[in-house]
């Protein structure tokens, strides 16, 4: 999660003001979960090699700070940015009291550096929202194909019903499915959340290899991670949180492939740690 992006797909250049490297590595941390490519510069790299990350990336983002606006390395990335005719998205993370630029039209999200930490999965959301779908990475759909099945990974949306506190609401329930060769389709594991949470997640890593701790049969197994991201409706309820699932598939070609939970854990340290644990759980039991 901590390396920066080095490949070929599309990413995101990130310019800020040294001065918050802390809040910056956060950020990059955060939108890394989500599944965005994306480099800066941690204050080691030469210009030469900024400028070339910079004009090989598919857009910009730019921490708008007290800091970052009279920053000359920042003034040197966009003028470099507007050369070069990339999007710069703008995020705020200080509170001015006026503002910056009325025409900004790729402004993302904002809130102040003092709330940052605990607006942090909401702040992160409004940027995932904004940025171009190519900066993210993905997996192809089937995920995986056996000599039997199709497997894909699915996402249901639906309201909450009227007898539920938060009626109406968008909700996500997400699993793993299989389309046999005569195209009928199965659910594998499916979770659906609690109601305080409002729920986005992907699949965000795939391996497959011949290991008998799964199956006895000799056939490859499947080891994906899952990043489940909760927002909580109400903070003082339940807290957000990012949670991580590895799970293994095993039987590839079995009428219904077997599914088990490897891993489950938190990776931000949430305030109210019976939350966390309540909602592992949850979590957990959706695979019995």
């Amino acid at each position: 999660m901590e390396k920066l992006y080095l490949g070929n797909a599309p990413y995101v250049f990130m310019t800020y003001s040294f001065k918050d490297k802390e809040i910056a590595l956060e950020l990059r941390k955060a939108l890394m979960i989500s599944g965005c490519n994306l480099w800066l510069d941690t204050g080691i790299a030469s210009d030469e090699e900024s400028n070339q990350r910079l004009l090989s990336s598919n857009c910009v983002l730019l921490l708008v700070t007290r800091n970052s606006i009279v920053s000359r390395h920042v003034e040197r990335d966009l003028t470099l940015a507007r050369k070069s005719k990339k999007h710069v998205y703008t995020v705020y993370l200080d509170d001015f009291g006026f503002p910056l630029c009325t025409q900004d039209a790729y402004r993302l999200a904002e809130c102040t550096k003092g709330n940052f930490k605990d607006s942090i999965f909401r702040f992160r959301d409004k940027i995932v929202k904004g940025l171009p779908i190519e900066v993210f990475n993905h997996i192809e759909e089937p995920f995986y194909i056996s000599e039997l099945n199709r497997f894909y990974s699915e996402c249901e949306y639906y309201s909450l019903m009227s007898s539920s506190k938060y009626n109406g609401q968008d909700q996500m329930r997400f699993g793993v499915c299989i389309v046999d060769d005569k195209g009928k389709r199965l659910t594998l594991w499916k979770y659906t959340p609690q109601d305080e949470y409002s729920l986005s997640a992907r699949l965000s890593y795939i391996a497959t290899f011949d290991d008998p701790y799964f199956s006895h049969t000799g056939s490859k197994t499947i080891v994906a991670t899952v990043v489940l991201s909760f927002i909580g409706r109400d903070k003082m309820i339940a807290p957000d949180h990012d949670i991580v699932l590895t799970i293994g598939i095993s039987e590839l070609d079995a009428k219904k492939p077997k599914i088990t939970l490897i891993n489950c854990q938190s990776l931000f340290n949430a305030e109210n740690e019976q939350a966390t644990k309540d909602l592992i759980k949850h979590i957990e039991k959706s695979f019995k």
